[in-house]
């Protein structure tokens, strides 16, 4: 029983996965180009976006680790700015990225920044401000692969002065794949149909079970004759 309920709730996931995927992909055929300013200003509703002219302050960064390597980093989530907005405004956007030059950036300027005596490290980003700025063109999907889970939420959160209330998380190289939404479609009918075809055989094999006939037992007629009667007495 436990078997047939994991069967079915991965077929479920196969069609529903399918079924999202290639949705996505008819809303999104093609990513939104557009400047960032013009994004955070207009916030269109496009799931595929490319923004270019984006700004990324690195030491706000929120690092995730790998749970198997505890001093590796597997990704960050950075509040995307804009030059045009002052330095207090609120963004909307928070760029999660996997990207091994930013992973490497970070873990260089957090070393830096350690280092110096803690009261004058605001002191030493003033100074350095230049070189933990990162200007940079992003594309993604708005949620996506790599939206936060555990405690990367409560630090999230922690910044919530950085970000907008509404903000969204735009999970760079993420992108509609609609030949592995059609291939996990496609797995989930075949799935689905085998399912169906067993169910209705299990139920046809058990209307085709004949009961057995319990017959009379070896010797249960050696008091009586062949037609069940007992012989006459002499």
């Amino acid at each position: 029983m436990k078997v047939k309920i994991c069967a079915g709730l991965v077929i479920l996931a196969l069609l529903g996965g399918g079924v999202h995927g290639l949705y996505l992909h008819s809303q999104n055929p093609n990513p939104l180009d557009m400047p960032c300013d013009r994004y955070v200003k207009d916030r269109p509703s496009a799931g595929w976006l490319r923004l270019t002219g984006c700004t990324l302050f690195i030491p706000e960064a929120i690092a995730e680790q790998d749970r198997k390597y505890p001093h590796g980093l597997i990704r960050l989530y950075l509040p995307v700015r804009v030059p045009t907005e002052p330095a207090d405004a609120k963004t909307p956007l928070l760029l999660a990225t996997r990207d091994p030059a930013l992973i490497g950036l970070y873990q260089q300027l957090q070393a830096r920044i350690a280092a110096v005596d803690e009261y004058k490290r605001d002191a030493f980003i003033e100074e350095h401000l230049a070189e933990m700025l990162v200007s940079r063109d992003v594309e993604g999907m708005i949620g996506g692969s790599l939206s936060p889970t555990g405690q990367v939420r409560q630090d999230i959160a922690r910044i919530g002065q950085e970000l907008s209330e509404d903000f969204v998380i735009l999970s760079e190289g993420d992108r509609p794949d609609a030949r592995f939404a059609m291939a996990c479609l496609m797995a989930g009918m075949v799935g689905l149909g085998l399912g169906v075809r067993r169910l209705y055989t299990d139920r046809r094999s058990r209307k085709l079970v004949v009961p057995a006939i319990v017959g009379s037992s070896p010797g249960s007629q050696d008091s009586k004759g062949s037609d069940g009667f007992l012989p006459p007495q002499r």
